[in-house]
């Protein structure tokens, strides 16, 4: 659905008995009413287009505005644009110029704007668009058309509106990623909104500066959740599976940006997180810490079952997107186990039962004291009503081999329609998923270096202790 917006003064909003607020925006059942009153219009091409525009036949929906400042004192109110037909002359704005406020309005709405006024202001028009504030849209999403130059025009104006909106990426995906980010913002929302502020402060990781930790969850929920809707989304508009990733790896990146230079005010007070029971904060780290794809492809961080067994997906984003070219029909798989599941596991491991009963990590990536390297803690994982504690057992990697159907060619994606053998349970968040695999691979590799003998520790130690004796004196 196009969102369509026009400015102008002659929208006949004194009809009585009507009561139309033309404070704010005149919505599109009100236009509807006020077409059928063609008597009313003082501009017979602005009623001309309105009622193009109402046609049955296009999936839009129509907002109008009396004057630009109107317009912009609503706009974070009302439905973002994708399309403004701007009149230029307005006899309710004494002592403000219109192109003034016509770049406020191009400054503030990605849209494409139409100039759409009579030609006797062709002149002025043309020279005014030609001033900093105006020159770097004109032609590009500020475009000009004059009223009586040509029959027909509002026809004219919707078609030359629909070639633009086909061709510029922005404009085709604009409503798309609005609406996709909105609710994805809402989400987030609801899960946070039945907790206090310093409650969720509380369950922020990073206490010195909770701000830039919430920022991160911030993006990274967003992030999650307009994944599926507009991997779907690009899929169905004939984009294949390599440029969709490059896609929504640019939007991801630009929302990220755009949230760290949030200024969140007052986020840095200090309270009482009102006593809330450990679960909400052990509910709201398992929020955190996974999400829950709705869409079928696999990718890396997905934690996966099959029959009882859990297993944690390791191969690149860039090799499952061309499986059987790049990785040979080989998925790398890390085993977790289950605490409880797989106790006996952990009895026949080197693992020992004072280790295992004291584990006690401070992050995902941490692993705990006594265990071999490369084990760290999945916590609080949702499986149906139950949440489940896992140990990553990198050195156990292992694969299963996914024969190429007749279907897919080497460069298909890979996705869970074709390993029908295992069901995602959940996939692990960023900023958790990156330093954790990384932390994985290295444990497999072994890389490392010998260790200092004993004497060659300790001559370092004492060029330290006698640097600080002689140079750091306590004061």
């Amino acid at each position: 659905m196009l969102n369509i917006s026009i400015i102008d003064d002659s929208i006949p909003v004194n009809i009585p008995d009507y009561n139309i607020e033309d404070s704010r925006a005149i919505g599109h059942s009100t236009i509807k009413l006020l077409v059928q009153n063609e008597s009313e219009w003082s501009d017979q091409d602005i009623l001309s287009l309105t009622k193009s525009l109402m046609n049955n036949d296009h999936d839009w929906s129509v907002t109008a505005f009396t004057s630009p400042p109107i317009y912009l004192n609503n706009a974070s109110s009302s439905p973002q644009p994708d399309i403004i037909i701007y009149d230029w002359q307005y006899a309710n704005m004494s002592g403000v110029e219109s192109g003034e406020q016509l770049a406020k309005i191009l400054n503030t709405s990605f849209a494409i704007v139409y100039i759409y006024t009579g030609g006797d202001h062709e002149d002025e028009v043309r020279a005014r668009v030609k001033d900093n504030d105006l020159k770097a849209y004109f032609g590009k999403r500020l475009h000009l058309l004059m009223k009586d130059n040509e029959e027909n025009s509002h026809d004219r104006l919707i078609l030359d509106t629909q070639g633009i909106y086909n061709e510029n990426f922005s404009f085709k995906f604009g409503s798309m990623l609005r609406k996709t980010s909105r609710d994805s913002i809402e989400s987030i929302l609801v899960r946070l909104g039945n907790h206090q502020v310093d409650f969720v402060k509380q369950f922020l990781g990073d206490t010195k500066s909770p701000e830039h930790d919430f920022k991160e969850l911030l993006a990274e929920k967003i992030i999650e959740n307009m994944n599926d809707a507009l991997c779907e989304k690009f899929k169905s508009k004939e984009i294949d599976e390599n440029k969709t990733s490059s896609l929504l790896g640019i939007i991801k990146s630009k929302f990220r940006d755009e949230i760290k230079s949030l200024d969140f005010e007052d986020f840095h007070s200090t309270g009482d997180s009102g006593g809330a029971d450990i679960s909400s904060l052990v509910d709201l780290w398992s929020y955190r810490l996974y999400y829950y794809p709705q869409d079928k492809t696999v990718r890396m961080g997905d934690i996966i079952k099959k029959d009882e067994d859990y297993f944690l997906v390791v191969t690149p984003d860039c090799n499952l997107a061309r499986f059987w070219k790049k990785n040979f029909g080989y998925l790398n798989l890390i085993p977790l186990w289950e605490i409880e599941k797989d106790i006996e596991k952990f009895k026949a491991s080197p693992i020992k039962r004072r280790n295992f009963k004291e584990t006690t990590p401070n992050s995902m990536t941490t692993e705990p004291t006594g265990y071999p390297g490369g084990c760290y803690v999945l916590p609080y994982l949702k499986d149906g009503s139950k949440k489940l504690n896992f140990i990553v057992i990198s050195k156990a990697i292992t694969n299963t081999v996914i024969p190429r159907l007749a279907g897919p060619n080497e460069k298909t994606a890979l996705d869970y329609d074709v390993i029908t053998d295992y069901n995602r349970v959940a996939s692990i968040s960023e900023p958790f998923l990156t330093p954790l695999i990384s932390n994985i691979l290295s444990a497999i590799l072994g890389a490392g270096t010998p260790d200092y003998p004993n004497n060659i520790s300790g001559n370092i130690k004492e060029t330290f202790e006698k640097t600080c004796t002689d140079l750091w004196l306590t004061t």
